[in-house]
């Protein structure tokens, strides 16, 4: 799973998380991008959320 590129880190220096939306899913959360900051600056506690968080966005995927 690549979740570095997952990850950004803009000029406040907390980690955030985007995440595209599967194209069957659009209309029915009605983005394109899922983005949410983790409130952390510390990179290994930012990828552990990352992975929780990717998982549920593919579970819901799959559901």
């Amino acid at each position: 799973m690549r979740i570095a590129r997952r990850l950004s880190r803009p000029a406040t220096g907390r980690w955030s998380f985007v995440e595209r939306v599967p194209v069957d899913l659009h209309v029915v959360l009605d983005c394109r991008l899922i983005e949410r900051s983790f409130g952390t600056k510390d990179l290994a506690q930012a990828h552990v959320r990352a992975v929780v968080l990717s998982s549920a966005v593919l579970d819901s995927s799959h559901s």
